[in-house]
């Protein structure tokens, strides 16, 4: 069987109680990863992590929720 790998930000703990539960369920091993939370960070770090250029907020536009 495949590993199976959450990637889940430490403040979403009901989306990984939930996650955790179904997954047990099913009996299904997994591993839980902690997602970084870009709403901690500043334009500027933003930026940097994702090697954007910098007039990306300009040009982007909202995010939709699968962008996120």
């Amino acid at each position: 069987m495949w590993p199976v790998y959450v990637i889940n930000l430490d403040r979403a703990t009901r989306r990984w109680d939930r996650s955790h539960a179904a997954l047990n369920r099913i009996g299904i091993p997994h591993s839980r990863f902690s997602a970084r939370d870009w709403k901690q960070l500043d334009d500027a770090q933003l930026a940097r992590s994702c090697r954007l250029k910098p007039d990306w907020r300009a040009r982007a536009g909202a995010m939709t929720l699968p962008e996120v």
